[in-house]
């Protein structure tokens, strides 16, 4: 099984969606990034996964 990869800005959108990351996490890529840290996970997955596009 091969190991998660980080949350970067780098990273690709599908792959992002194809792994779980905690709520923590997800916060704290959009505050680095200046991205609002508003909303649920599902909110915060969805702003990051289109951020990552």
């Amino acid at each position: 099984m091969s190991d998660r990869p980080d949350l970067q800005k780098d990273l690709d959108s599908k792959i992002f969606r194809s792994y779980y990351y905690l709520k923590e996490e997800l916060t704290a890529f959009c505050r680095a990034e200046g991205l609002p840290v508003s909303g649920g996970k599902k909110e915060l997955t969805e702003r990051i996964a289109r951020y990552l596009l």
